[in-house]
């Protein structure tokens, strides 16, 4: 708890920006919520669906028996009667006789007849050739099986579907419009708020003319294809046409028309069969889903054959459709799987029936958007005040009242809040303002950085930005990977620059800045720059359990990224990245009797130097080529802010960092670009390293073994290597053993091995020559005393 409370953490910060800043931004970012509830894009009203779907599969309705029976073209009657759809339309006009004599109170086709029979004899005939004229005119004289099914028709309430086009090209308008079921309205004019179908699908009127009834039943999905509503009235031209199912509902109950109450917001509600139902403003019903039951399905195959029990029938308004996959009748619905749409209108007479539709109520945007604003406002006043820790129950308690009101109102009510954009809504309003607040953090930080970057190190300026309180004096111990690497013949070079500074300085740059990016990319940390030299170090401020590693890697590429200064040195090109940047002077003029300088630390022409040219004829002109040394060392570091009370840096301290410094050193004289000592050795196995010594260096008084570093895990593994590595061991093998003409003949062995040691081994060969002369005392164990730095 103390923790949470202090000045430093991002709690504290937290409240302190809320307290300068955060209601600004806050009541800002309020408004655009509410407008873009205004404004109900597709994301935002799915979400809203999404949550009603979810509260009916929580809660889906239940019934014990259905007043519908689904009269079900499945696959199990297309195989039972061998036939394809669509069936003759005798074979339906039985399955009506039959429907009837079972006693079904109405009947509704799910299905549109909009051509006429072709299995009618006259229509077969067309198709048979080499018919004799009797048979041919006999079977013009047999009635169509249309007209069968159109006997079957009359004196029963049998209702015929209909479907609407949505193509405006070759769109057929109604056939028989003065047979549609009248519609009333009381208010305003619905049609305005209806969607419009150019065309429709309409049947032959040899069966329209004998119907009780019409109805469309096209269902009316979603944006994500989900079916939740289906429209209570259709608009085709400028004709209102009821739906299916309640078109239904009024033959059944022998009812004359339908009345629709629509006001300024949209339609309200619609009356069918003496049962006013509510809608929403475009006159879509809110269907309240039940579980898929199969008591509601008999087989089209049973009822023609006669098996259907009679108390599946009797007494019940029958839906003649299909299930059957092949002929794509089937929807997505809420509950989360397909039904085929018979039963969708099947589940809306359920739903209108029983009075369990669900209500989306037109005020329900108003009360969405109040309880929005509210919710707003209170985190907008609330949340500086009551303080960070409050900050997320308060979040959590208005998340959960809001989302349980709207479940209320849902399993009590059935009446559909949203909860869901409420909810979006407080939480973005909270992120806003926690944003809000640790930007007004961000720019103290940055007003720090500014004022004290250029005198601290970058470590103490984030940790001074981060926490005030902990800006004191301190260190703690780790194990750690130091790096030294230098240019060779700095000084040398910079008496060259002593009249042009600004090329120095540039030179260096181009030099620093790569090196430390290897650094960075291998997660070190640059601890200082001593002219040419860079120092850093691995595992601390952060753990990296890799740091032997990652301080071998890293400088294996530093001399990669080294020669790719030196080609831009020789083509004489500015920085990577830095096109600005002025070129360094091609060249600078060398006295040829200097071999050091020449062939190893070419330097520039100073510009307004003398021509030496014209006084040493044997002077050379040679572009630039750095060389490094690299030094690595690992051991127990002390590291933290080290300096005085009046100023201090992130820095390290330790024997390590010493004997890096020195290895770094020593690098020339074994002729390699990186040294490593045997702590880091122990620590990367899998690099590519020889040991070459063991020294004593200047200022210890123990031997340490040195190795160079050659190559990474790649080169370890190649033949080359391991041959080099054992003809090394042997030579040194031999050398500390004093067997001194087998450690030189070992010696040119390991030259034409590895060529690029060539200057290690001259180095032994010297060291032989020199023990030959004046042989070293008999229990002497090999070990060199460095003199030199």
């Amino acid at each position: 708890m103390n923790w949470l409370l202090s000045p430093g953490n991002g709690f504290a910060r937290l409240r302190r920006g809320l307290l300068r800043g955060g209601r600004l931004y806050g009541a800002a970012g309020l408004l655009v919520l509410l407008a873009v509830r205004v404004w109900n894009p597709w994301p935002v009203e799915a979400e809203r669906l999404r949550m009603a779907d979810f509260y009916q599969q929580l809660l889906p309705r239940t019934s014990e028996s259905s007043p519908v029976v689904i009269i079900d073209i499945d696959e199990q009657s297309l195989a039972e009667l061998e036939l394809q759809w669509p069936w003759p339309r005798t074979l339906i006009a039985e399955m009506i006789d039959k429907l009837a004599e079972a006693g079904v109170a109405a009947i509704a086709f799910d299905v549109v007849f909009a051509e006429p029979d072709r299995t009618s004899p006259s229509i077969v005939r067309e198709y048979l050739p080499n018919l004799d004229d009797n048979l041919f005119e006999l079977l013009g004289a047999m009635p169509s099986h249309d007209s069968k099914l159109a006997e079957s028709f009359k004196d029963r309430k049998v209702v015929l579907g209909q479907t609407g086009l949505w193509q405006t090209e070759n769109a057929a308008g109604l056939r028989h419009a003065e047979r549609i079921t009248p519609i009333a309205w009381i208010g305003e004019d619905p049609r305005r708020f209806l969607e419009r179908y150019p065309g429709i699908v309409d049947n032959i009127d040899e069966l329209d003319s004998q119907a009780a009834g019409r109805g469309m039943f096209s269902l009316a999905k979603e944006g994500d294809g989900v079916v939740r509503r289906v429209p209570s009235i259709y608009k085709v031209g400028d004709q209102l046409i009821p739906a299916l199912s309640l078109e239904l509902l009024r033959v059944r109950n022998l009812e004359t028309s339908h009345v629709v109450w629509a006001d300024q917001a949209g339609i309200s509600n619609i009356l069918a069969a003496g049962i006013r139902i509510p809608t929403d403003r475009r006159g879509r019903i809110w269907i309240r889903f039940a579980d898929r039951n199969e008591e509601r399905y008999v087989s089209a195959a049973e009822v023609i054959r006669g098996e259907a029990a009679p108390g599946r029938l009797a007494g019940k308004m029958a839906l003649i459709g299909t299930s059957a996959a092949g002929l794509g009748d089937l929807q997505a619905t809420p509950l989360g799987y397909t039904m085929p749409g018979v039963e969708i209108h099947a589940q809306l007479i359920e739903t209108v029936l029983e009075r369990s539709y669900l209500i989306r109520p037109n005020f329900a945007l108003g009360v969405e958007l109040t309880v929005i604003f509210l919710s707003g406002v209170l985190l907008l006043i609330v949340v500086p005040i009551v303080g960070a820790r409050w900050t997320m129950p308060l979040l959590v308690m208005l998340i959960a009242a809001v989302a349980g009101a709207s479940w209320y109102a849902f399993a009590s009510k059935s009446v559909l809040i949203d909860a869901s954009y409420p909810v979006v809504s407080a939480i973005l309003t909270f992120v806003l303002l926690a944003y809000a607040g640790y930007a007004s953090e961000e720019r103290n930080k940055k007003h720090i950085r500014q004022a004290f970057g250029r005198y601290l190190s970058p470590v103490v300026v984030e940790r001074l930005a981060d926490n005030p309180g902990k800006l004191e004096l301190g260190g703690e111990e780790r194990l750690m990977s130091i790096m030294f690497a230098d240019i060779r013949g700095f000084t040398t070079l910079s008496e060259r620059f002593k009249d042009d500074p600004k090329g120095l300085t540039q030179l260096v740059n181009q030099f620093l800045t790569p090196m430390t990016d290897v650094v960075h990319q291998w997660n070190g940390t640059i601890d200082k720059y001593i002219g040419d030299c860079l120092m850093a170090f691995w595992n601390a401020p952060l753990d990296d359990e890799q740091h032997a590693a990652n301080a071998c890697q890293a400088a294996l590429e530093m001399l990669a990224a080294l020669e790719q200064v030196n080609r831009r040195l020789a083509a004489n090109e500015p920085p990577a990245g830095d096109p600005g940047k002025e070129k360094l002077p091609e060249t600078l003029d060398v006295p040829g009797g200097n071999a050091e300088l020449s062939n190893v630390y070419p330097l520039q022409k100073v510009p307004g130097a003398p021509n030496l040219a014209a006084k040493r004829p044997n002077e050379t002109r040679q572009p630039i080529r750095l060389k490094i040394g690299i030094g690595i060392s690992t051991g127990e570091c002390l590291v933290g802010n080290l300096g005085s009370e009046q100023r201090f840096d992130y820095s390290v301290l330790g024997d390590p960092v010493n004997f890096a410094s020195r290895l770094e050193g020593q690098t020339k004289n074994y002729g390699v670009g990186i040294l490593i000592s045997e702590t880091t050795r122990r620590l990367a196995r899998e690099f590519a390293a020889l040991e070459l010594d063991r020294i004593v260096v200047k200022g210890k008084r123990e031997a340490v073994g040195v190795y160079g570093l050659l190559g990474d895990s790649t080169r370890a593994e190649t033949d080359n290597f391991r041959t080099l590595e054992r003809l090394h061991g042997q030579m040194l093998a031999a050398y500390r053993g004093q067997r001194w003409h087998e450690a030189r003949e070992l010696l040119a062995a390991c030259i034409e091995q590895d060529p690029s040691l060539e200057g290690l081994y001259l180095l032994y060969g010297a060291r032989i020559d020199h023990y030959l002369l004046d042989p070293p005392e008999p229990n002497w164990d090999g070990v060199f005393l460095a003199r030199t730095k």
